[in-house]
């Protein structure tokens, strides 16, 4: 399985992955 630290960062590069999708998207 996936260790704590694994899935903190899977988890702050989506939220960094959506910020710049939403960032272009808004404009």
């Amino acid at each position: 399985g996936l260790s704590d630290i694994q899935i903190s960062t899977y988890h702050k590069l989506i939220e960094i992955g959506l910020g710049k999708h939403l960032n272009i998207t808004i404009g």
